[in-house]
């Protein structure tokens, strides 16, 4: 029965959504831009074949709203290249360091199909435009001679960038002809001028190299080419607002450029430790200027206090509440005691054991202050919580630096 059953091909809107589904994915972690790679070479080939020429099919794209920054041409070429082994195609994705379909393709996949002669390859150019029904070559035929290379476009009289800064170097490493078409265009809008400038920065700090970009939209791709697709479209270099936080952003990815370089996909997470990195760097300076300010009006009568790495007198917060010098002195010494005394306990002598007996020991007191003293009024409140402090920062650092106040040589004489 199942015999009689026919096939139907799956609807174009079912494809465009997988299209659209699998660019998606692509600019997520490297595991989903495998498979959503996978996904999209095989999807793009199957929507392939329902067409007679390129120009209908590229219209169909345009007319699904797919026709976007990595889809151009070339790049559905390569990628509809490599379904013609997608098991193949897994493999090299899983070894290369690249993020170009179209460099993968060309560099990475197509050699060794050629070597191994398991088929003939389409070329680039004529990928999208081979017959579907056509056989597949047999295994003992000869691949064809290899095209040869085109030259690197020049700088010319027509050249969109003719009249832009720089306009050769701008040529020289964006080889897709769209892309330049785009940005001669944008030179001449409204903000034109800072968009190139932005451009000719990342050239400069060597992140942009020569690639086959066949943009569309002034996406954060113009100043990285090797972005993922998806965190590149979050970036409008023609939105004003967007403009000046790129200009931020610029700033962060030429001090991440090698890391971007060597894993473009994980840009965003790169960028998010970097950020990471900064915010602790400048915290640290802040909390040292706090310090230093505190120290420079410390009485002489008094002296800095650190317990396991962190200054606790002078005062530079009120993350603890209000105590003074008298309060956190009486409280490091009782601490002290009863760590010294925990010590000698040797069945269990950790620290994070000793941490809690000594917050133990002080519990009755605390929980009799709480009774009968509901409006915390008692100054000996303030010191058991401190103790309690000092406790926990031993658990966090017992091996930090700690500045002890001497013991007073005579009792009730501080």
């Amino acid at each position: 029965m199942t015999d009689n059953i026919i096939q139907m091909p799956t609807p174009m809107n079912v494809l465009a959504d997988r299209i659209r589904d699998a660019l998606a994915r692509a600019g997520r972690s490297r595991i989903e831009w495998i498979e959503a790679t996978l996904d999209l070479a095989s999807t793009l080939n199957e929507a392939r074949e329902r067409f007679p020429s390129n120009e209908a099919f590229a219209h169909w794209l345009v007319d699904s709203k797919l026709d976007a920054d990595m889809m151009g041409h070339q790049t559905r070429a390569a990628l509809i290249n490599m379904a013609a082994d997608l098991a193949l195609a897994r493999i090299v994705l899983q070894e290369t360091k690249r993020n170009s379909w179209q460099l993968i393709w060309q560099e990475e996949m197509k050699p060794r199909l050629t070597s191994a002669s398991k088929m003939v390859p389409r070329s680039d150019k004529s990928a999208e435009s081979s017959d579907a029904s056509a056989p597949a070559a047999k295994s003992d035929e000869q691949p064809p001679e290899k095209p040869p290379e085109q030259s690197p476009p020049k700088l010319t009289s027509r050249s969109p960038l003719l009249r832009i800064p720089r306009g050769e170097e701008l040529t020289a490493v964006f080889l897709g002809k769209k892309t330049r078409t785009m940005l001669g265009k944008l030179y001449h809008q409204h903000g034109g001028k800072q968009i190139i400038t932005l451009v000719l920065e990342a050239l400069d700090a060597g992140l942009i190299g020569p690639n086959h970009l066949e943009s569309h939209e002034p996406t954060l791709m113009l100043l990285f080419p090797s972005a993922p697709v998806g965190f590149a479209r979050q970036f409008r270099l023609d939105n004003y607002k967007q403009r000046k936080q790129i200009h931020e952003l610029l700033a962060k990815m030429k001090a991440c450029r090698d890391q971007l370089l060597a894993q473009p996909e994980r840009m965003r997470e790169i960028l998010a430790e970097y950020d990471a990195a900064q915010n602790a760097k400048a915290k640290i300076e802040i909390d040292n200027n706090r310090r230093n300010e505190a120290l420079a009006r410390l009485p002489s009568a008094e002296q800095e206090l650190v317990m396991f790495g962190r200054m606790v007198w002078p005062r530079v917060d009120n993350l603890q509440g209000e105590y003074d010098y008298d309060q956190i002195r009486a409280a490091i010494w009782t601490f002290r005691d009863l760590d010294n005394w925990n010590r000698q306990i040797e069945t269990d002598n950790r620290v994070g054991s000793r941490a809690i007996r000594i917050r133990l020991t002080c519990k009755w007191l605390n929980e009799y202050l709480m009774r009968h003293d509901p409006r915390r009024e008692n100054p000996m409140r303030r010191i058991l919580g401190l103790i309690q402090w000092l406790s926990k920062l031993m658990e966090l650092a017992p091996e930090a630096e700690c500045k002890w106040p001497p013991y007073p040589s005579t009792e009730a004489e501080w």
